[in-house]
């Protein structure tokens, strides 16, 4: 009889039981669930294959050495490996316990409501736990696979080399992209974009979040920046949908661009009689900037002075709109300076319709713009005169007033006010057919004016006028330089040398003949050392000059452009000490707008602004104060 071949599994599984029980001993039911995991464990491990072999003694052996090892395990200094160190979703690990030697994988289980979760194995005090985790709190393109999260890549395909472009555009140029994707099964897909700059464009795409219309399969990017940009680098995010099937890319534009922020101005109207503009630009002590110029508040009406104060970004602070108490007369300002306290000093002048009458203004206002002072009446003569331009000295205000005394009758005065209270402390009268348009405090301590002289007897109608002081108003010497049919300072300065530079326009065949813009070069003696003429397609006029921190000079005015009619617009020259042309710059040179520049300045990080006026095209006469902050 074989014996081997009558040994069934149920037999097998009854000696089990019984040769367990055997062994088990009474010490089996004083265990806990580890313990009793461990004998089962090792039993099967090692022992089950001696009792279906029948080698007794061997496997009596082995199940009393798992007996004893299970008696002798300690559930608290249970052993635990982590293959992927830990909780890591990214990587499929396993779990080894003394109880599950044979170690237990991260799996993917799909409960009923369908959804797919990680079951994430970890190590906790000695023993094996489990998460739950949704691999789509990952991002939506996370998908539990074979027991781990697992970015799917079934992204939408886009043209070839689109994502991650850089693209260059400089002022004047236009930019148009053509966007295409398609899904992982070649159909086309819709768009929608983020992060357009000002003025562009994405056809055929729609915002953010917003509905998008089934019947898109393609994206138009176009881009033509406006003047007054700022220069810079944008990203643009493209988004395809399809429903579940997303993702974007990002294109990136580099705009070069001279402007580093412009900003218009506008009073409370935009009828044609509302036309304000400004006169004079200064950066102040907090970095931001002053603006004085005028606004038309009402039809019919003349303008009132208006004080704009900016911060270091162009934005408005505050503003100010100051005129006369007395009702029919009207303020108004032509050059704005900060003093050593930080208040603000505008000079100007008030108008009186009945009867009508002109006389120079000076008005204080604290650095919150509120009103210090005002002074209106300085006596100076019996005919119209207006303070042009100031500036500080140690004890008080200098400023420089013309008078008309009748047709084509001018004359100049260089007034001297308290700082307390605006009065006057001394007046200087200049000869007759004399018009001073500039005033600058001289490293001397006096000053320089420049403007110009008429002369009724030759050729020559008007001639560059300059005129030097001292500290008193008392003329140190006085020249005129006759350049040709037409001549006018606007503005001078001083340089480190000592020498001085005068800008403003020459007209060499009368008042109907094309005017050029000039710069002009004196020594300390205002002898004439050379004169460089600037033109643009028609009259061009320097209308403030400056010395640059590297020993450069810059004017600003504006020139005239036939853009299908003429049109002015405002120009930067920058020139080395010699009067040669360093770089010209044409602010909004390609568009049919109008625009002026009266006043130019240095910025405390190295760069420029001016300010001025603007109007969108040909036919509107509504101007507005315009200001703008550029790089070299």
């Amino acid at each position: 009889m074989n014996i081997k071949k009558l040994f069934s599994p149920a037999i097998a599984a009854l000696l089990v039981l019984i040769i367990g029980a055997s062994v088990a001993y009474a010490g089996w039911g004083t265990w806990d669930y580890l313990q009793k995991q461990k004998y089962n464990t090792c039993w099967k491990g090692n022992c089950y294959q001696l009792l279906m072999d029948q080698n007794w003694s061997e496997y009596m052996e082995c199940s009393q050495n798992c007996y004893n090892e299970a008696e002798n395990y300690d559930s608290n200094c249970a052993t635990c490996e982590d293959t992927d160190g830990g909780v890591d979703y990214l990587v499929k690990g396993t779990v080894t316990t003394d109880t599950k030697p044979e170690g237990v994988e991260d799996y993917c289980y799909t409960f009923s409501n369908g959804k797919t979760y990680l079951m994430e194995g970890k190590c906790k005090n000695g023993k094996y736990i489990r998460y739950q985790k949704n691999c789509k709190e990952l991002g939506m393109k996370y998908d539990c696979l074979e027991g781990a999260c697992v970015y799917v890549n079934n992204a939408p395909v886009f043209e070839d080399g689109l994502d991650g472009t850089v693209h260059e555009v400089g002022e004047g140029e236009s930019l148009t992209i053509a966007v295409g994707a398609t899904d992982e099964d070649g159909d086309d897909l819709t768009f929608y974009a983020e992060g357009l700059p000002e003025g562009a464009t994405f056809e055929n795409g729609v915002p953010a979040g917003g509905p998008l219309p089934e019947d898109v399969q393609y994206g138009i990017f176009e881009w033509d920046p406006e003047f007054g940009q700022a220069g810079g680098e944008y990203e643009i995010t493209l988004y395809t949908s399809d429903g579940e099937l997303e993702d974007s890319i990002v294109i990136t534009v580099n705009f070069e661009s001279d402007i580093i922020w412009s900003k218009l101005y506008s009073g409370p109207s935009e009828e044609s009689w509302a036309s304000d503009s400004s006169r004079k630009i200064v950066q102040t002590t907090d970095g931001g900037y002053i603006v004085v110029g005028i606004k038309y508040l009402e039809e019919e009406a003349g303008p009132d002075l208006w004080v704009i104060k900016l911060d270091e970004d162009g934005d408005l602070e505050w503003e100010k709109v100051i005129d006369s108490p007395v009702e029919g007369e009207r303020y108004g300002g032509k050059d704005i300076i900060q003093d050593s306290e930080g208040n603000y000093v505008i000079a100007g002048a008030f108008i009186d319709s009945q009867p009508y009458e002109v006389n120079s203004l000076l008005i204080k206002l604290d650095p919150q713009g509120d009103i210090i002072w005002e002074r209106n009446w300085f006596e100076l003569s019996e005919y119209q005169d207006g303070a042009n331009t100031i500036v500080e000295t140690n004890d008080g205000y200098i400023f420089l007033s013309n008078c008309v005394m009748g047709f084509d009758i001018t004359q100049s005065f260089l007034v001297k006010a308290n700082k307390e209270d605006g009065s006057k402390i001394w007046s200087k009268t200049f000869v007759a057919h004399q018009s001073g348009k500039s005033l600058h405090k001289t490293n001397d301590g006096g000053f320089i004016i420049t403007g110009a002289t008429t002369n009724y007897g030759g050729g020559t109608v008007n001639r560059i006028w300059l005129l030097k002081t001292d500290s008193e108003g008392n003329i140190g010497w006085n020249k005129d330089f006759e350049l040709d049919y037409e001549a006018e300072g606007f503005s001078v300065t001083q340089d480190t040398n000592n020498n001085y530079v005068v800008t403003g326009w020459w007209c060499t065949g009368g008042w109907n003949s094309s005017c050029s813009g000039f710069l002009m070069k004196t020594d300390s003696e205002g002898n004439q050392l050379w004169t460089n003429l600037f033109e643009s397609e028609g009259t061009t006029m320097g209308r403030s000059v400056i010395v640059t921190d590297d020993g450069d000079y810059l004017m600003t005015g504006y020139g005239v452009y036939f853009l299908g009619g003429g049109v002015t617009k405002v120009l930067s020259i920058k020139t080395n000490p010699d009067g040669d042309e360093q770089w010209t710059k044409v602010f909004d040179e390609n568009s049919p707008s109008w625009s002026q520049g009266w006043s130019g300045i240095q910025t405390n990080d190295g760069n420029f602004a001016f300010a001025g006026m603007y109007r969108p095209e040909l036919g509107v006469n509504n101007w507005d104060v315009w200001v703008v902050k550029y790089s070299e």
